[in-house]
């Protein structure tokens, strides 16, 4: 499988460990959860990927105990909550985490954006950085070419 790295990702890289959840939000389909995994690639050991879509997973992440939510992760630095607005009251979940362990860098995904950002916008007023990721741009599908060429090549100017 063709990886297509993303213009998005070292924006985020750059904002990793800073006391601060990433939101990573856009519409279906157009390579969240692989950026967030490409994401995890640099912390292979200490990374963790939790799919909220997974009944077990909503039901360990529900509870708004620090204690409990750490055990749950173990030594993991880097954890990646996957469709993070399926987690019921996940604004004060991410808030007591960041609030809790701010060494710990959460990075919440969701296709869902008004219900991600509506659910996390109150508890996470200054603990947040959102990106939103949108689908594969002419730069992201050829890196090494002219842009102004392909889009001059793809535009076929009526005839006069």
């Amino acid at each position: 499988m063709i990886i297509i790295k993303r213009l998005l990702q070292p924006l985020i890289e750059r904002r990793l460990f800073q006391g601060k959840i990433i939101v990573l939000y856009g519409a279906r389909q157009v390579g969240k959860t692989t950026l967030a995994k490409s994401l995890m690639e640099k912390f292979k050991e200490e990374s963790l990927y939790l799919n909220c879509e997974l009944l077990s997973v909503r039901d360990r992440l529900s509870v708004p105990e620090a204690i409990n939510l750490k055990s749950y992760f173990g030594h993991s630095r880097l954890i990646v909550l996957d469709e993070a607005q399926k987690i019921p009251h996940v604004g004060t979940i991410l808030k007591i985490l960041v609030d809790t362990y701010p060494e710990i860098q959460i990075i919440a995904t969701g296709s869902s954006s008004i219900n991600l950002l509506d659910k996390t916008q109150e508890p996470l007023t200054g603990r947040k950085i959102i990106f939103k990721l949108y689908p594969l741009s002419l730069g992201e599908l050829y890196p090494a070419k002219d842009l102004l060429k392909i889009s001059k090549a793809s535009v076929k100017l009526p005839s006069r």
